[in-house]
């Protein structure tokens, strides 16, 4: 029976191409015949109008459906006068009532042949005529002469008449008939089914009655499309189409009813009567429009639902498909509709999707076959050619305004590369469909390269090359690892060297070119080795990673050298990929402190590399690369263990020193051999992260030295704990607040940290006010006078204030909280004093009760020798908010001696206190007089003079 199918096939394909031959013959000689006419009527017929763009893209509703539908009929010539003479006549009479212009009308067989130039496909995309009027083409197009008025008004379907006329036409000349058509074809069904509920008459008695009914049909309506009962209406020629497609609806019904309801043949018989309904579906469309054509169409490709034997032979359904999708672009040749096209594009591709579900395993050659073929036919026609070459040479960026001519190959390209998507993932990774995935993407390059209309194609070849990694995991199984590395090898490298090479040529979006030289390759290689590093052994893919990736970074970087007097932008593309290429073979390569001194290395050999060559870099790739750097020396301290030192002689030098003293030294040179650019603020930009990195080193040195390990910790469980952190997030503050003075677009950010880390040293100072206070909680302070936790705790938190006081933005702080921050450093350098005191008379442990005698003078006299500084200060630098502070620490400072201080004393130590208190502050009266009251009076004296001669000239 296979053998039969076989021979029906070939049947099947010769008679499609004895038609279309015919037809074309046909059509052939009509344009022939069209021509000679029009050249002996030319020297008789006035120049005609050429039409504009704007007109060519306006689908023409000018062309008789009618004489569409009679363009292939014998008795054509016959039709043909008796249209001549009915327009004649009705031209006629509306020229002698119309006085709006005088001039003769042209002969009318011009405008026949016009009218026949209009038969072309609406839906292809239009050309531009020879001849282009200068007028029309500048936006004013002609006015229509009278005659074209005449036309529109006798034969278009745009003519101005009323709603509810229209109406009534269309409902009594062409959806009657489509009903009238329905009805009999349901007329047929109800035969049958009467004819099995009623037992009437025997089961070939019925089969043959409804299919000599149906043949009738199918017959009544051919012959009423040939005979003088053809009316020379516009929607005459739906009759005969109504009256055939009743008759083969019934046809099928007919079939499928002597199938599954009396079995009188097997399936093959089904599926061959069925295929060669489908195809006098096809056939009568030449003829009789495009409501045959998808009747056949819709039967077609329906056969294998009727038809199914449960086999699964895949190979027989797709030849059966290939040859009614190979039928229906023949047949679109002649009948064309862009809804006949969807549909049989449509068809064609939801069958080769559900043969994926059908014994999965194989059949592959078949469906990749299939999906090649069938692409082609529909990329070609209507609107590529055999040739794939786009008409349109560029797109408007707008889709909406894209003609059908530049939508189509593009929806056609998505959709069969959706299918070879599913049919990657179906597959397992056969070597039939890295053959068919490699082939695809390289056609929809070429044909990209040829219609730069169709550049969309160039992301999608893309998306293709790297979609096998949607299942990865069957990637590189060991019986197809290398099909699977050889087809990954030859992607890249045509990806690489193709898209490079178009980059160079003057192609429409070298944007695209680039991106896709760059993107697949890079992408292929990182997804090959993170794939194959867990089934094999890693150091051979390692090393044959590593060589590739060595080489595109020298092709990348040679790329970019060539472009430096050029396009930045190509530039830039293909230096930030070689950067990004060096850095992953660095990271496949080495690991921990080596790896982090490398990318420290490869940032100040970028720098050189841009000094050497006389290239400018756009500023954002230095900074990308520094923030990796950062990144992974902010991170690696919390999530790996550096413990291993390095080992020089008998020289032990911890990770730390080298791990992040090498990165500040290359950050810093970095900054200063940068070549300087005007507005360009980079290298201060480095500068600030080299501030960062040093704040985070001082930051991890302490805490090992607290912990004995460089992990984080959040433990907060003392005075240390809090005062160091609280000392590392206000170096952290200060960075970022300068490196936000040189930011660009990350102002906000650099903004948003320095305040963030503000806060946080802001709370922690507060918990060392606290909670963690020396003063009543067990805190060791240490015991070194001023190089202890009190200094870091107080003293260091209050100079952090005072610089960002002093030298940061207003923006920074809101003027109505400055109050509040001069308050808190007043606070901090009192308690800083105070505990230091403290600490100079108990040592590490100050939460002891005990207080000396001299402990108590000791706070006396720091207070009062802090008062008489700041007044110094005051005085020398002009601040009055100072100098009334420092004359309120030393009001306090007297209450505390006469209240506690002097209380105690007797004899001659009261006496000589006294003295020296009262001697102190006679001695700070005279300072105070003699440089502050002094200076006023004497500037209060240079003013008065001038008030007085003022006074006395009025």
């Amino acid at each position: 029976m296979e053998y039969w199918l076989l021979i029906f096939l070939l049947i099947f394909l010769f008679v499609i191409y004895m038609q279309i031959s015919a037809l074309s013959n046909s059509v052939k000689y009509i344009r022939e015949e069209i021509g000679r006419l029009r050249n002996e009527l030319a020297p008789r017929l006035p120049e005609p109008t050429v039409a504009t763009v704007e007109e060519e893209n306006t689908p023409t509703h000018l062309a008789d459906e009618v004489a569409v539908s009679k363009v292939w009929t014998p008795d054509y010539a016959t039709y043909q006068n008796y249209l001549l003479t009915k327009k004649q006549s009705q031209i006629k009479e509306k020229a002698l009532a119309d006085s709006v212009k005088k001039e003769p009308a042209p002969p009318i067989e011009y405008r026949i042949a016009d009218r026949l130039v209009v038969l072309k496909p609406q839906d292809e995309a239009p050309q531009e005529s020879p001849k282009m009027d200068a007028g029309p083409a500048s936006g004013h197009p002609q006015k229509p002469d009278v005659w074209t008025k005449l036309e529109n008004v006798l034969f278009s379907l745009k003519s101005p008449e009323s709603f509810w006329k229209r109406l009534e036409q269309e409902f009594a000349a062409r959806w009657m008939v489509w009903i009238g058509g329905v009805i009999m074809a349901l007329g047929v069904i109800f035969l049958l089914k009467a004819g099995s509920e009623q037992g009437l008459f025997g089961p070939t008695l019925r089969i043959g009655t409804a299919i000599v009914l149906s043949v009738l049909m199918v017959v009544g309506g051919e012959w009423l499309r040939r005979s003088r009962f053809q009316l020379p209406l516009v929607n005459a020629g739906y009759i005969p189409a109504a009256l055939s497609g009743a008759g083969i609806l019934g046809l099928f019904a007919s079939m499928l009813a002597a199938k599954y309801l009396y079995d009188m043949f097997p399936m093959p018989v089904l599926m061959l009567l069925l295929s060669l309904i489908s195809l006098l579906a096809m056939v009568l469309a030449l003829w009789q429009g495009p409501f045959m054509a998808a009747l056949g169409l819709l039967g077609a490709y329906t056969v294998p639902l009727f038809v199914s034997t449960g086999s699964g032979n895949v190979t027989g359904l797709l030849a059966y498909l290939f040859l009614v999708s190979l039928a229906s672009i023949g047949l679109m040749s002649r009948v064309y509709r862009h809804w006949l096209w969807l549909g049989a594009m449509v068809g064609n591709y939801l069958w080769l999707l559900v043969s994926l579900f059908i014994a999965t395993s194989e059949h592959q050659l078949a469906r990749s076959l299939f999906l090649l073929a069938t692409t082609y036919g529909f990329l070609a026609w209507p609107h590529l050619g055999w040739a794939l070459k786009s008409k349109i040479r560029f797109r408007h960026n707008d889709w909406k305004n894209w003609p059908p001519a530049l939508l189509d190959p593009l929806l056609t390209g998505l959709i069969a590369g959706l299918s070879l998507l599913a049919l990657t993932l179906s597959a397992n990774h056969s070597i039939l469909v890295w053959s068919t995935l490699v082939f695809s993407c390289i056609s929809l390059l070429l044909i990209a390269r040829r219609s730069p209309s169709l550049d969309l194609f160039v992301p999608l070849a893309a998306i293709l090359a790297i979609s096998p990694f949607i299942n990865a995991g069957t990637l590189f199984e060991p019986e197809t690892v290398w099909t699977s590395l050889l087809a990954l090898s030859t992607l890249a490298l045509f990806c690489g060297i193709y898209g490079s090479y178009q980059v160079t040529r003057p192609v429409y979006r070298k944007l695209w070119w680039a991106l896709l030289s760059v993107l697949v390759p890079m992408y292929l290689v990182v997804s090959t080795y993170y794939a194959c590093r867990d089934n094999f052994e890693l150091a051979p893919v390692k090393y044959t990673l590593l060589a590739v990736c060595l080489a595109m970074y020298i092709a990348w970087n040679a790329f970019s050298d060539g472009y430096r007097r050029g396009s930045a932008l190509l530039r830039t593309i293909y230096q930030v990929a070689a950067q990004l290429t060096l850095t992953f073979a660095l990271f496949m390569a080495f690991s921990q402190v080596t790896l982090t001194l490398l990318l420290a290395g490869q940032l100040l050999v970028l720098v050189l590399w841009q000094r050497w060559r006389q290239v400018s870099l756009l500023s954002w790739i230095l900074k990308l690369h520094a923030i990796i750097l950062l990144v992974r020396l902010s991170m690696n301290p919390y999530i790996l263990g550096y413990s291993s030192p390095l080992h020089i002689g008998s020289v032990v030098i911890p990770w730390t020193l080298y791990g992040f003293g090498i990165p500040i030294l290359c950050l810093w040179l970095s900054s200063r051999w940068l070549p300087a650019r005007r507005g360009e603020q980079t290298a201060n930009w480095l500068a600030a992260n080299a501030i960062y990195l040093l704040a985070l080193w001082i930051n991890v040195e302490l805490r090992h030295l607290l912990h004995g390990s460089y992990h984080l910790s959040l433990d907060f469980a003392s005075l240390t704990d809090c005062a160091l952190h609280g000392v590392t997030f206000g170096l952290m503050a200060l960075a970022y607040g300068y490196r936000e003075q040189f930011a660009d677009s990350l102002q906000r950010i650099y903004r948003l940290a320095a305040k963030t880390s503000a806060i946080l040293m802001l709370t922690l100072t507060l918990l060392c006010l606290v909670v963690f206070n020396p003063i009543w909680s067990a805190q060791q302070v240490g015991g070194l006078p001023l190089l202890n936790m009190v200094t870091v705790a107080y003293a260091i938190p209050m100079v952090f204030m005072v610089v960002a006081l002093r030298y940061w933005p207003d923006h920074w702080l809101d003027i109505r909280l400055k109050p509040y921050v001069i308050g808190a450093i007043a606070l901090l350098g009192m308690v800083f004093i105070t505990l230091t005191v403290r600490q100079l008379w108990h040592g590490d442990r100050l939460d002891n009760d005990i207080v000396y005698s001299g402990e108590q003078y000791s706070y006396s006299l720091a207070w009062m020798l802090t008062a008489i500084g700041m007044m110094y200060s005051a005085i020398h630098w002009p601040n009055y908010k100072v100098r009334r502070a420092s004359l309120g620490l030393l009001a306090l400072t007297i209450v505390k001696l006469f209240l506690w201080d002097m209380s105690g004393l007797e004899g001659l130590y009261r006496s000589v206190s006294f003295l020296g208190l009262g001697l102190c502050l006679v001695a700070i009266g005279w300072f105070y007089q003699k440089f502050v009251v002094m200076k006023e009076v004497i500037e209060q004296n240079k003013d008065q003079p001038t008030a007085d001669v003022v006074q006395s000239g009025q």
